[in-house]
């Protein structure tokens, strides 16, 4: 079922039977986690996109380091010179890998259970 559909089914029960809307909110939520534990498929590609979010930012992080530390292709980085300054957040698999992020000049990539997530191009294949 569309979810936008959903939200108006909700909301007309509520209008109706007078329930209130901290009521129908946590009967969508319910609904919700519902259908998001009940397709796995969803969750994985819903795992990718964060991933790949957060492997955007370390790649930025890592080119903005190499940029201030004057380090040129090849040079090591490792989060731990990322976290204080580079990073707004703490970064996470939400599938549980873990981040790689290889050398000043390469793209960062995480390895987890099922496989690898990376960054692609915008023809959709993965990048160098």
């Amino acid at each position: 079922m569309d979810h936008g559909k959903l939200v108006k089914i909700l909301w007309g029960i509520a209008g109706v039977v007078g329930v209130s809307t901290l009521a129908a909110f946590v009967v969508l939520m319910q609904m919700t986690l519902q259908v998001t534990s009940a397709d796995p498929q969803g969750r994985a590609e819903a795992h990718a996109r964060q991933c790949r979010d957060n492997l955007r930012d370390l790649s930025a992080a890592k080119e903005r380091w190499a940029f201030d530390y004057g380090k040129s292709a090849g040079a090591e980085v490792g989060m731990a010179d990322l976290r204080s300054s580079y990073l707004k957040k703490e970064v996470a698999c939400p599938a549980k890998g873990t981040y790689v992020l290889g050398a000043v000049g390469t793209r960062p990539y995480c390895e987890y259970a099922g496989g690898r997530h990376e960054l692609t191009t915008e023809a959709g294949t993965a990048a160098p």
